[in-house]
């Protein structure tokens, strides 16, 4: 990879402070891997008839990909919006290019996981404890129109995908960040 401009990833669980996070780097590009959700109907059901938003195949992983390289080029991209409510892709916008002296900072939650692993020159792992991330969970969809119990309810299926996907992708952080309630702001 050419990259002249350096990137940063930026990963952990639902809920661990990975935007927070991110946007503490003042002189930045952010990308969100949430943009690059696959619309529902492009997902297969699990056996119970639900989605699972939980698992790398929820995500055009390698679109994502391209975005990070193609910005770290010093290139516009173009990124799908996504609509939680509807869970479709509803539009496009464009990120534009870093400029001179700023990095390019992708979060997600999987950000560490193949094929992502190895894009960040630096690659951070933001370490909360399932109680905190749910807490933050159950506040976050109370706004969204959500019960606790939903949240609770579809936590389940959040834990098991952090277990199975992104805490092992911990390996693959040169960083890891314990929990904190202070956000922290960077310059650079």
């Amino acid at each position: 990879m050419n990259m002249t401009y350096p990137v940063i990833t930026v990963a952990g669980g639902s809920c661990s402070g990975k935007t927070t996070f991110a946007k503490g780097f003042s002189n930045a590009v952010l990308i969100s891997m949430d943009n690059f959700y696959k619309d529902i109907k492009d997902l297969l059901p699990d056996e119970d008839g639900a989605y699972n938003f939980d698992t790398p195949d929820a995500f055009d992983m390698e679109a994502c990909k391209n975005a990070v390289i193609a910005l770290s080029e010093g290139k516009d991209v173009v990124v799908p919006v996504y609509d939680y409510v509807s869970c479709k892709r509803v539009g496009t916008q464009t990120i534009t290019s870093p400029k001179e002296g700023q990095l390019v900072v992708l979060e997600g939650i999987f950000a560490l996981c193949p094929p992502l692993h190895d894009v960040g020159m630096v690659r951070i792992f933001i370490e909360a404890p399932p109680e905190i991330r749910v807490a933050r969970r159950i506040k976050r969809d109370l706004a969204k129109g959500r019960t606790p119990q939903e949240t609770l309810k579809w936590f389940v299926k959040v834990e098991e995908g952090h277990q199975k996907y992104i805490e092992p992708s911990k390996c693959y952080a040169n960083l890891v960040v314990p929990f904190s309630y202070s956000p922290i702001v960077f310059s650079i």
